[in-house]
């Protein structure tokens, strides 16, 4: 309880305040009486770069998204595979949930198997490195389901453009609107995200389209342009102070 206002206490000493979700700058511009500006969340160069980029020929059939051991953030995922008989590949999950998922929902569920530092298999959820997950997953995935509302700030849906990953994500995650608006669904809507999942399936030059449109954007998330936004809006504090004595 005492974290929210140790936070906008912080906020209030501080020149400027980074806000990583564009539309969210009003609300964070009322708590605080410091300036709020909009810089992206930046991204590696190599991935701007596209160095784990894939053409959809080139990818399996399988549907990815992520989860944890809370089911909201993959039950649609579940809901679309079990309806259009794809394969779903989980990250982060516990194996117990995908034999859980198999056995009782009859839906094929690849686990990601993980390798300690002498080469052993572990059931247990490791946090996989940036590089290796976009490697071994996000890039070979064809279509990345992303629809949990406890990410504005969504790295998913810059880790598939980067990767050449068409992502179905939430509507109100500005990360999705900018970049895949055209797979931007409502939270539960089944319905279109099975017809969606279907054009990207069966329709190259639409997956092609939209892949193409959404690595074309990843530039907007580069260091190089954060680190910009970041000196401008300093630059600009700084003005101010000038201008107002």
């Amino acid at each position: 309880r005492g974290i929210c206002p140790n936070i906008i206490r912080a906020w209030n000493v501080c020149s400027m305040v980074a806000c990583l979700e564009e539309d969210k700058v009003p609300f964070y511009e009322s708590l605080t009486s410091s300036v709020v500006r909009f810089v992206p969340q930046p991204v590696p160069d190599f991935m701007v770069r596209g160095a784990f980029r894939a053409g959809p020929e080139l990818k399996d059939e399988w549907l990815l998204t992520y989860g944890d051991n809370n089911p909201t953030n993959y039950i649609v995922a579940v809901g679309v595979a079990r309806r259009l008989k794809l394969p779903l590949r989980l990250t982060a999950v516990s194996r117990e949930v995908c034999d859980f998922i198999k056995d009782y929902l009859g839906v094929a569920v690849y686990y990601p198997v993980h390798l300690n530092d002498k080469g052993q298999q572990e059931d247990k959820i490791v946090a996989l490195p940036q590089d290796m997950y976009m490697k071994n997953f996000m890039s070979r995935s064809k279509v990345c389901l992303h629809t949990s509302r406890w990410v504005g700030t969504s790295r998913m849906s810059i880790t598939g453009a980067c990767c050449g990953t068409a992502v179905i994500g939430w509507n109100e995650s500005h990360t999705q609107k900018r970049l895949f608006p055209d797979l931007a669904v409502d939270l539960y809507d089944i319905d279109k995200i099975c017809i969606l999942v279907r054009k990207l399936y069966k329709d190259y030059e639409f997956y092609k389209m939209i892949a193409d449109k959404a690595f074309k954007n990843t530039e907007f998330y580069s260091e190089e342009n954060a680190l910009q936004r970041m000196i401008d809006a300093i630059r600009e504090v700084q003005f101010r102070r000038i201008r107002n004595g």
